[in-house]
């Protein structure tokens, strides 16, 4: 399904977008007295700007999260690494090169698997698993909500991070497992479950939609910035500001 723009596959509540060129550019005058333009650097590269809507302030601090590159994602592509270089011990479980849900790595989990970082006080913990014929996407957070393919769920696997990350063994295989120091929106869930790639290695977002000319670009988020609005009504809202910088 297609949408104005998703970050790591969440629609994007932008409400003002802004595209510019962010290339490495040499401009010079020739001898000639004419101009001259030479792209460095790697080719062109763009910059996009953009403001998202007034929302709860729970959801702006996730999207924040988001958009810095914060917490830690596995990809499993050769390694038990995080993008950040996070080990995630999983014993006797075997990485699989092409069996996940987009074609791609996966983790075939025979034990509990665990990372160990700082205490989170608010996280969430987003995940593939294929505990049966096939895959599923699950999402805990530190609020206690459980979603699986986007619908409130109570099964007993756990995907925890408030003392470094905890995945018990049910979710029998695993792919793209990313912990954010943040608890998410509930429609996150809903997103996920419809994604059509995986994530970008953090720190990190992948770009796409009808923003972009392409399938998707990966981003830095740059200049994250939260603005706190109060409107009397002692619900705590803000609103997130971003450039995102093409990799």
């Amino acid at each position: 399904m297609s949408h104005f723009a998703t970050i790591n596959g969440v629609r994007l509540p932008a409400t003002s977008w802004d595209e510019d060129d962010d290339s490495l550019l040499t401009e010079t005058r020739l001898i000639t007295g004419g101009m001259h333009r030479d792209t460095t650097g790697g080719g062109r590269k763009q910059v996009w700007r953009t403001t998202l809507a007034l929302m709860p302030l729970a959801d702006a601090l996730a999207w924040r999260a988001m958009l810095e590159g914060r917490g830690f994602r596995w990809g499993f592509d050769t390694t038990l690494y995080s993008d950040k270089g996070l080990l995630m011990t999983s014993a006797s479980s075997t990485l699989d090169a092409t069996g996940g849900p987009f074609g791609g790595p996966a983790l075939d989990v025979t034990a509990a698997s665990s990372a160990s970082f700082d205490d989170w006080p608010t996280w969430s913990v987003m995940l593939w698993a294929k505990p049966g014929a096939s895959w599923v996407h699950r999402v805990q957070t530190s609020e206690g909500t459980k979603y699986q393919d986007g619908s409130a769920w109570s099964y007993a696997w756990t995907a925890t991070a408030g003392s470094g990350l905890a995945l018990s063994s049910d979710h029998t295989e695993l792919a793209d497992v990313l912990a954010l120091p943040a608890v998410v929106p509930g429609s996150w869930a809903d997103d996920l479950a419809l994604a059509e790639r995986p994530m970008a290695r953090r720190p990190f977002c992948r770009l796409a939609g009808d923003c972009i000319e392409r399938d998707y670009v990966d981003v830095l988020g740059c200049e994250v910035t939260l603005r706190h609005v109060h409107l009397g009504d002692g619900v705590r809202r803000a609103i997130v500001s971003a450039t995102l910088r093409e990799d």
